[in-house]
């Protein structure tokens, strides 16, 4: 299900992505997932089994413009399941499966732009961390991103992050990252709010 909805090992690892880093947003492609997280103790194996690629975390900059095409992009085939579908931290959106993606590849059969005005990525909110609240998106304002080399360093899956800068390396894997995450957490143990989807990603 990572693949096509919102899901509680997304919502846990892009969580991670944001609270480690330090940034305004974060997304992880559906693609990293290959297992899912047992109930019970968690050893760096079991995390390893659900996220194997060790892909390093990158900080980047992306306008709110540039990441309602990535979105767009990341959903074009729903309900179809794809690797790029975006699971997120720091923002919430809606996807409206009727309408039809209209996506421009480049020769590389990278994404390369949105074509015409139909969109299916509407109310799109992005979490202010000065108040906790959800606000809608600046298409001009730059925001903060956390995701992988593999999305904003090489251009994968399709280029999805293609549009945003890079700006560092954290040499931070994204496996050292989850497991430093759920260390934090109280008793280091991961709270029931994450056993259920929590409506950041809303299909119509």
């Amino acid at each position: 299900i990572s693949r096509n909805q919102e899901c509680t090992i997304g919502n846990l690892c892009a969580d991670a992505f944001r609270s480690i880093v330090q940034t305004d947003i974060a997304m992880i492609n559906s693609g990293s997932f290959r297992a899912s997280l047992p109930k019970g103790d968690i050893s760096l194996l079991t995390l390893y089994n659900v996220i194997p690629y060790s892909n390093k975390l990158c900080i980047g900059t992306i306008t709110g413009a540039q990441l309602l095409d990535a979105l767009e992009y990341g959903v074009r085939l729903i309900p179809y399941e794809i690797g790029c579908f975006p699971q997120v931290s720091g923002m919430k959106y809606d996807i409206d499966a009727s309408v039809n993606a209209n996506i421009k590849l480049d020769d590389d059969e990278l994404f390369e732009r949105i074509d015409g005005n139909m969109r299916r990525i509407s109310n799109l909110l992005i979490l202010n961390r000065s108040n906790g609240k959800y606000e809608p998106v600046d298409t001009s304002r730059i925001y903060t991103i956390t995701a992988t080399d593999y999305l904003i360093r090489d251009k994968g899956d399709g280029g999805i992050l293609r549009y945003a800068t890079c700006l560092e390396e954290t040499g931070m894997t994204d496996l050292e990252c989850v497991s430093q995450f759920i260390r934090t957490l109280p008793n280091a143990t991961i709270p029931s709010s994450y056993s259920h989807t929590e409506g950041r990603i809303n299909i119509k």
